[in-house]
């Protein structure tokens, strides 16, 4: 399920929209309550997907030594 979100996120920046993965564990989902969303029984949420447009413009970020957060051994 990761990669296809993955996927839907790059989709929705090439649209020029922002999103956020927001995950649940297996354990929430069976705890929450699907009925509020609309889901049939059985369904269990894995997690959302937030869409909208971005409120402004990405602040300029430096750039990152990949060796500061890879590891190779």
């Amino acid at each position: 399920m990761g990669a296809a979100v993955q996927n839907l996120l790059v989709a929705l920046a090439v649209e020029n929209l922002g999103s956020a993965w927001i995950s649940s564990h297996p354990l929430s989902a069976r705890t929450s309550r699907p009925v509020a969303l609309g889901l049939p029984d059985g369904w269990l949420p894995m997690g959302a997907v937030a869409v909208g447009h971005p409120a402004g413009a990405a602040r300029p970020r430096p750039p990152r030594d990949p060796a500061a957060f890879t590891v190779t051994r």
